[in-house]
């Protein structure tokens, strides 16, 4: 299954079909959407967040949620360190 966006375009509404606008479009994730966008499992981004190596923000105390711009940080932390 295909994600599909509408976005802004010439002819005022264009179909993109592309998954990786999806996440452009983004500020805040869930922990479902951190996953796929880091490629990992939802567990291991749990872990992160409670070992201190992934910063998460709360929603009314249950829910975690991330900005993207602090995963892409946590991406060019794994990729300094290669």
């Amino acid at each position: 299954m295909k994600d599909i966006m509408l976005t802004q375009g010439e002819n005022n509404s264009e179909i993109n079909s592309s998954p990786n606008l999806f996440f452009d479009n983004l500020i805040w994730l869930n922990s479902k959407e951190a996953a796929q966008y880091l490629r990992t499992s939802v567990q291991q981004i749990r872990n992160w967040v409670y070992q201190g190596k992934l910063r998460a923000y709360r929603l009314f105390g249950k829910k975690l949620l991330f900005k993207r711009v602090d995963l892409d940080a946590a991406i060019r932390q794994i990729g300094d360190r290669l």
